[in-house]
């Protein structure tokens, strides 16, 4: 077996192992969970001035960040929708939200699209991390794709679970640079 069927292998049963500790999270483990993230951001200078945030709508299990779009309500907030093997951003339209590739909650396709090059901020649904700000995400390489066309301010977003972990880290996975968990904020070194 090679390094890299390897580490695909590594990076599928860690996955399912973190999925399964979180989903045996209580629901107000999780509440309580994504009410602490959303004030730790909410305290950051750089989500006070952000104008233009990328974010996500929550899956079951994920920090849930809609405090934060009501908190900072003035602000333009992006979704992502999937397309291809891209992230097409739109803005945050609850009303518009519809079921989409993977179960995702994403923007109707004829929702406002918006300027990845205008975005202050990316705000990632992170299902691990390790000590040095890499991102074990659900495996499809959407973020990391995404993360390599700007020099955005990566931030991943995580609760009580997947945080820090040790995986293989491959050419293509991109850094954060934070991690925003419900007890406070993990700055990393990042050289691209």
């Amino acid at each position: 077996m090679n390094f890299q069927s390897h580490t695909a292998l590594s990076k599928k049963y860690l996955r399912q192992q973190l999925r399964q500790e979180r989903s045996q999270l209580d629901l107000a483990e999780q509440q309580m969970a994504s009410q602490l993230v959303c004030q730790q951001l909410a305290k950051l200078t750089q989500v006070q001035q952000a104008q233009q945030i990328f974010a996500y709508v929550a899956l079951a299990g994920e920090i849930d960040l809609h405090h934060l779009f009501d908190y900072f309500s003035t602000k333009t907030w992006g979704i992502p929708r999937c397309v291809g093997q891209s992230l097409s951003w739109h803005s945050y339209q609850p009303e518009y939200l519809v079921r989409g590739a993977y179960g995702l909650w994403e923007p109707d396709q004829n929702a406002d699209s918006l300027d990845a090059a205008a975005t202050d901020l990316v705000l990632v649904p992170t299902l691990g991390c390790s000590q040095d700000g890499y991102r074990l995400g659900y495996g499809g390489g959407y973020y990391d794709r995404f993360l390599a066309q700007f020099p955005f301010l990566a931030m991943g977003v995580i609760g009580r679970v997947g945080w820090p972990i040790d995986f293989p880290v491959e050419p293509w996975d991109r850094p954060l640079q934070a991690l925003v968990t419900p007890v406070g904020v993990q700055w990393f070194k990042v050289n691209p």
